[in-house]
């Protein structure tokens, strides 16, 4: 069983990301936490205390935003890739993805969501 700290953050392909920071940072008071590209997205990491979002600006394929993933903070990292393996559960990758300050795992539930299995709260950031 995979044991679950906190849920981490919310991730949203937006159609404008500039207007979503706008209102996210002027409605809600969240700061930025990173932004970049991922390829040719542009994206943001806002947040404030334990509310977190990932906010990418859609590509040419999407008619509107959504859900991306629901990240996901986990306990027993190490464990829980070989125990997800183990008990058959669909996994975008093969292999644990490494980031500057972190590591995921990402899963989809049966309904197709994605999860973003997270060894660092917010990626540590």
């Amino acid at each position: 069983m995979i044991n679950v700290n906190s849920f981490d953050h919310i991730n949203l392909n937006v159609s404008n990301l500039s207007k979503s920071l706008d209102f996210y940072q002027g409605v809600f008071g969240l700061e930025i936490k990173e932004e970049g590209l991922n390829g040719t997205r542009p994206y943001a990491i806002i947040g404030s205390g334990h509310v977190n979002l990932a906010l990418y600006e859609k590509h040419e394929k999407l008619s509107s935003g959504g859900l991306n993933h629901i990240g996901i903070h986990i306990k027993d990292f190490e464990n829980s890739f070989e125990l997800l393996k183990k008990n058959g559960v669909e996994m975008d990758y093969d292999y644990i993805i490494e980031y500057d300050n972190s590591r995921s795992i990402y899963v989809r539930d049966p309904d197709g969501y994605g999860l973003e299995l997270s060894e660092e709260f917010a990626g540590n950031l």
